[in-house]
């Protein structure tokens, strides 16, 4: 019984950090489709440090010189197993038990103790205190999918240090762990610091709008305080996108790696690695992509293809990299490249107390082809 309950943890936390962004899209494609603005009209838009899900002004780099000079080629890789010797050193659960066999295809190991959990299986890794109710206080109180109505993460710093700890040492702690558990990438940090000021005041918001949660905290103190991290992998010199593409039906489903953590004072409160890849392969061969501004008036045509009262301007591009299953297996995975744009949706409602609402989306297109990349392909 134990041992269930443990592995309902574990599939409860890969729902909320991974799964939360398709629900999330869905939820809002169909309120669009259904002229639903009441959801909408007071979402805040990106901030100009914080401009999507998993990715941050440091991924565009400055003025994203890498979207018109970049050169792109085939990426092949295999999913990452984790090693278990190696990763039992980086968390050393005191007298674990040990369940093997688990997950979907039954090859998962689970280990728990007292204090934490720790399940590893072909591509994915997640760690968890599971003492009180912290983590799923922060996941419910930080907000940080630009596609959801309760989206705050531009109200957080990414510079600011905390007491127990700077803002460059979380960074670090994260980057030695990443290369502890063999993971040889590299990556670009995004670092939050969840404040007790702000965690009180955007607790406050979501009791108004949800009512009072149970088990959830509701009084942030500074010794509750955090860092909320993601991790974004490099591909051939460009970012992995955090696209969502294929379909579950077809076998095609798939997302890009996803490194998330939270650091208190305690240490590591969560660690989580899903879709991890390790790459194997970059081809010599330069593919022939669309330019950038090729990708921009793609993207335009899109906008005017779109029957919508709503008003629509690209306000970044991005090149990066998304992958595809190679193999009926799903243990071989190409990458292909693609433009990513962060596009500012407004538009009019008698509902909003300014009579407008506004919000940000991602989308993407195949960087070879200018097909538009949805979930479902």
């Amino acid at each position: 019984m134990r041992k269930a309950f443990v592995f309902l943890i574990i599939c409860v936390l890969c729902l909320m950090i991974t799964g939360c962004q398709t629900a999330e899209y869905k939820n809002r494609a169909q309120s669009s489709s259904e002229n639903d603005v009441s959801q909408r009209e007071n979402s805040a838009a990106v901030s100009e440090n914080t401009m999507g899900d998993g990715m941050s002004s440091s991924i565009l780099g400055d003025e994203n010189e890498t979207a018109s000079t970049k050169e792109c080629h085939a990426v092949l890789g295999a999913m990452w197993t984790p090693e278990e010797e190696t990763v039992m050193k980086a968390f050393p659960l005191e007298q674990p038990e040990i369940a093997r066999g688990q997950g979907p295809q039954g090859t998962g190991t689970l280990f728990s103790s007292a204090s934490a959990v720790l399940t590893i299986d072909s591509g994915m890794l997640v760690y968890s205190q599971t003492e009180g109710n912290y983590v799923n206080s922060v996941l419910y109180t930080f907000r940080n999918n630009t596609q959801e109505i309760n989206y705050n993460a531009n109200l957080f710093s990414q510079s600011d240090s905390l007491s127990f700890m700077g803002h460059d040492e979380a960074v670090n702690a994260l980057e030695d762990l990443i290369q502890t558990l063999g993971r040889e990438g590299e990556y670009t940090i995004t670092c939050y610091a969840l404040d007790s000021a702000t965690m009180n005041a955007q607790a406050k918001v979501l009791e108004e709008k949800n009512g009072k949660q149970e088990g959830v905290i509701d009084e942030w103190t500074e010794d509750k305080e955090c860092y909320y991290l993601k991790a974004t992998p490099i591909i051939d010199g460009i970012p992995l996108l955090p696209l969502i593409y294929g379909s579950s039906g077809q076998g095609t489903y798939i997302t890009g790696e996803d490194v998330s953590a939270i650091i208190s004072s305690k240490g590591f409160e969560l660690v989580m690695i899903t879709n991890a890849v390790d790459v194997q392969d970059i081809g010599d061969e330069k593919l022939d992509i669309i330019s950038q501004d090729e990708a921009h008036s793609r993207f335009t045509e899109l906008h005017d293809m779109l029957l919508s009262d709503e008003t629509y301007e690209i306000k970044d591009m991005l090149l990066g990299y998304y992958p595809q299953y190679d193999d009926t297996e799903h243990t071989s995975i190409k990458f292909l490249p693609a433009w990513a744009a962060s596009v500012l949706v407004t538009g009019e409602s008698e509902k909003a107390e300014t009579g407008k609402f506004e919000y940000t989306t991602w989308q993407y297109i195949d960087a070879q082809s200018g097909k538009e990349l949805v979930e479902g392909d």
